[in-house]
């Protein structure tokens, strides 16, 4: 019968402590909850479990925190209402009860932690086995669970407002708070301060002029170029800096063939002299301010301060004086497109001062257009980069003293890229060899002078002059015959090629085919022609002023039509052998000389 009703009150006890445990974990569920936001513990359910109603609190109770109410765990004892089913329940070790570690050896206790517990005291390990907890029912677990200091302090804080402290960086505030990486913020790196280079230093400067200069040139003593960047760096009132690099290059240059060409003993606009020094508004060089208002320099009038012109023209008859040689900077001012250094006397035999080879540096003149060194004494041969100069449209060399051959190498390869070349002049020099048929490609040539040369060969290079105004060969070697397309041409002006061996003779085919309406002058003298002069010859040469026949082997009489040219004017001496030398209606024919 005893054992009928243990095990009844055994039954009864497990139902309802199953359903306290359920309560329990709720009302602790939101506890955590209010916890973590920092709200006061007001559920009176709780605080019922927590003391325990009516009964007799132990030890442990007492100390949970006055003003305490039971809770339902402790109606859980009286409802057994039998002290010796409390008594069975402790001599008996139920299976559940051995799964609760924080509880004593009664079934009654064995659930009870779970509705009294707070987050950290049901870790204590010291409440499952006091002794003081088995000797009352109604104390049971809840009362022994509140023995841990954390959950006294709990219950404490229901008079208290709850302080809540920030969890540290890295550490969840709460348990159901994510867990965050601890991955170490990067350092940087110690930043080395950055030295400003100043522009105005003279490593800064040097560093431009090099790119213009060799290292061992620009540091020759007394060479032109290393006196021109000490005028630079310690005289110039400009003061240019390397910021400025453009006029620097051209203001360094400018003072390289200043220093270059003795340029303190100039006839006039040395750097000594007074301003202005031509008689207009240009001032002498190496003067303060822009090089653009030295004596022969020009700038481009759409962008202030650019060279483009560099002439060194005579003034009022007199040569300027240049004497020395070319320095390479010159070609290298960035946009330099003319270069004129030409010499004039009244001695037609006399030449300049201005000696040696024309620097290969003129081959990187991009923009380069025209170079006149018009009888000074500059030597050597053409340089192979002259024919790299794409834009070069005018060359007056005559009167120097280059040599060597025009290389058929150079032309064929080369003169196809010069398509804007109009004027070569390179007469009176020492030019020797044969003038290549590729100068046939300069379609744009409208004058051509190589005269006064040791220049030989045939002359079809001529054939593709189509516009030529004056063709100048005179004093050469050349022979062979004149190319019919040489007498098609409307713009010809003047035609020389006296002193050659050229033949031939005005045939009916050439003369019926002839147009030269512009031609003013004929110079066919001292050649190896032959044959008549036909009376047509006149109405092809409507404009004809001067015609040389003289030193050729031509056969007959002058045609009457020649002496009756309209408008020809009277001339004084003339010398011939037919019957013009009688009449003087010569109007248009300044001179007639025909050979006997």
């Amino acid at each position: 019968m005893k054992l009928q009703q243990s095990r009844l009150a055994l039954a009864l006890f497990c139902a309802f402590a199953i359903t306290s445990s359920v309560f329990a974990k709720d009302s602790n569920d939101k506890y955590l909850r209010k916890q973590h936001n920092g709200e006061e513990n007001n559920d009176i359910f709780t605080t019922r479990l927590l003391q325990g109603k009516g009964g007799k609190g132990s030890k442990s109770s007492k100390s949970s925190g006055k003003g305490g109410k039971g809770s339902k765990g402790s109606k859980s004892s009286k409802s057994s209402k039998s002290s010796k089913s409390s008594k069975s329940l402790k001599s008996s070790k139920s299976p559940k009860s051995s799964k609760s570690p924080k509880s004593s050896k009664s079934p009654k206790s064995s659930k009870s932690p779970k509705s009294s517990k707070s987050p950290k005291s049901s870790k204590s390990p010291k409440s499952s086995k006091s002794p003081k907890s088995s000797k009352s029912s109604k104390s049971s677990k809840s009362s022994k669970s509140s023995k841990s200091s954390k959950s006294s302090k709990s219950s404490k804080s229901s008079k208290s407002p709850v302080i809540v402290t920030p969890s540290p960086i890295g550490t969840p505030s709460s348990p159901n708070a994510a867990p965050s990486s601890n991955t170490a913020t990067p350092t940087k790196s110690p930043t080395i301060p950055v030295v400003p280079v100043d522009p105005c230093s003279e490593s800064s400067i040097r560093e431009v002029l090099l790119t213009l200069t060799d290292e061992d040139v620009l540091d020759k003593n007394k060479s032109a170029q290393n006196e021109a960047a000490n005028w630079l760096i310690n005289v110039d009132a400009e003061k240019v800096c390397a910021d400025s690099a453009r006029q620097l290059k051209q203001r360094y240059a400018l003072a390289a063939l200043y220093y270059g060409t003795d340029g303190d003993n100039w006839n006039f606009c040395s750097a000594s002299d007074a301003s202005p020094c031509d008689g207009g508004d240009k001032v002498p060089f190496l003067s303060a301010g822009s090089e653009c208002n030295w004596y022969g320099i020009e700038c481009d009038i759409n962008d202030i301060g650019k060279v483009v012109e560099f002439k060194l023209k005579p003034l009022n008859g007199q040569d300027i004086g240049l004497k020395g040689e070319i320095s390479p900077e010159v070609f290298l001012i960035p946009n330099i497109k003319e270069v004129v250094f030409e010499f004039e006397d009244s001695d037609k035999n006399k030449r300049g001062k201005l000696e040696g080879p024309i620097p290969d540096t003129i081959g990187q003149a991009e923009k380069f257009q025209v170079i006149d060194l018009q009888n000074q004494k500059v030597s050597g041969d053409i340089p192979d980069s002259f024919y790299d100069l794409s834009t070069l449209r005018e060359v007056d060399l005559d009167g120097t003293a280059l040599t060597g051959t025009i290389s058929e190498k150079n032309l064929q390869e080369n003169f196809g890229e010069l398509p804007r070349l109009k004027v070569f002049s390179m007469a009176n020099s020492k030019l020797i060899g044969s003038v290549p048929s590729s100068f046939s490609k300069l379609e744009k040539m409208t004058q051509f002078d190589v005269s006064d040369n040791q220049l030989d060969g045939s002359i079809d290079f001529v054939e593709g002059f189509d516009i030529i105004s004056s063709l100048d060969l005179g004093n050469n070697q050349f022979s062979g015959s004149i190319p019919d397309q040489l007498w098609i041409n409307e713009n010809l002006n003047g035609l020389f090629l006296q002193g050659n061996q050229l033949t031939g003779g005005f045939t009916e085919a050439i003369i019926s085919s002839m147009v030269l309406p512009s031609l003013v002058t004929l110079n066919l003298s001292n050649n190896k022609f032959s044959g008549t002069i036909p009376a047509s010859l006149a109405a092809k040469l409507p404009n004809l002023k001067s015609l040389f026949l003289d030193g050729n082997d031509f056969t007959g009489s002058i045609p009457q039509e020649l002496c009756d040219i309209p408008g020809i004017e009277p001339i004084k001496q003339y010398q011939t052998r037919s019957a013009c030398d009688m009449m003087f209606n010569l109007r248009v024919l300044y001179s007639i000389a025909f050979s006997h």
